[in-house]
């Protein structure tokens, strides 16, 4: 699923998880797999922390 998202998002979307009760142990294989597939992703407590990642993402 997320190799597809990537594919589709051409390097133009960055994903924040908010993740109250974690399922899996940071790091996650989710987030890897997506930065992996080039698709830029954290894992966050809140959606606070969550939208300032996302507010002030940059591509490298």
């Amino acid at each position: 699923m997320v190799e597809e998202w990537a594919a589709f998002a051409h390097g133009q979307v960055a994903i924040a998880f908010v993740v109250v009760q974690p399922i899996v142990s940071p790091p996650s294989f989710v987030r890897r797999a997506a930065v992996e597939f080039g698709l830029p992703a954290e894992m966050f407590a809140g959606e606070r922390e969550a939208r300032a990642w996302l507010a002030g993402f940059r591509r490298p």
